[in-house]
């Protein structure tokens, strides 16, 4: 089928290289037309690596199998629900302080360091990532971002105030990230849940970094949901 609707999320590299999730994300992609993007780079490593085992293998295919790497690779070849994301280099040097971390943070493969860049740029500008472990996020706060943590009903909110979610998210089926733009009805919404509150997070914000509550959260807060 081809993809008739305006991508809404990314998908991390680990829900691809398990059989369990990248068949659920498959079929609900191809079933409903829906549009994900993915890391340009895990494409270009998805159509030329025999092998995962190394490198982005062993960043985001912790607990999956080698057999749904091949299956990926097959899928996307001729696939229209997937699309490279691959932001510039004006768009990475407006992404802040953790862009720029992430690049320099020393033990990653060149490739996985990369993919990482493009998901952390993606977050701060559409809001929406789907993975199925948490490295990534993780990797995030060591580059210097701050995660608040929520749970299944994160995910209930935010439909609740009319903004699409993509039905990937809403199944609940992965864990999911929600960062970034702090303008949309949604996340605003998630954010006043949390038990420190709006204020609390902004304080923690300006306790670690320092600056404008505002800018310090519009630049490195993270929402991380556990479903």
């Amino acid at each position: 089928m081809a993809a008739t609707v305006e991508p809404r999320l990314m998908l991390d590299p680990s829900v691809f290289l398990a059989e369990e999730t990248l068949a659920f994300v498959r079929d609900e992609l191809e079933r409903s037309g829906e549009v994900a993007y993915v890391s340009a780079r895990f494409l270009e490593v998805a159509r030329s690596s025999i092998s995962y085992e190394e490198g982005v293998g062993a960043f985001f295919g912790q607990g999956g199998d080698e057999t749904a790497g091949g299956l990926f690779r097959d899928w996307a070849a001729q696939t229209d629900c997937l699309v490279g994301y691959e932001p510039t280099e004006a768009e990475i040097e407006q992404a802040g302080e953790v862009a720029t971390a992430l690049r320099d943070l020393p033990g990653l493969d060149a490739d996985v360091r990369e993919i990482l860049v493009q998901e952390w740029v993606y977050l701060k500008t559409h809001s929406w990532l789907g993975a199925r472990i948490d490295r990534a996020t993780k990797v995030f706060e060591k580059a210097g971002a701050v995660v608040a943590d929520f749970g299944k009903d994160a995910i209930d909110l935010a439909v609740s105030t009319g903004e699409a979610v993509s039905r990937v998210i809403t199944a609940k089926r992965l864990k999911w990230v929600a960062v970034g733009a702090l303008g949309s009805v949604a996340l605003a919404a998630i954010l006043a849940t949390h038990p420190l509150g709006l204020a609390g997070i902004a304080l923690v914000v300006v306790a670690d970094r320092g600056g404008h509550v505002a800018e310090e959260l519009a630049r490195n807060a993270l929402l991380r949901i556990d479903p």
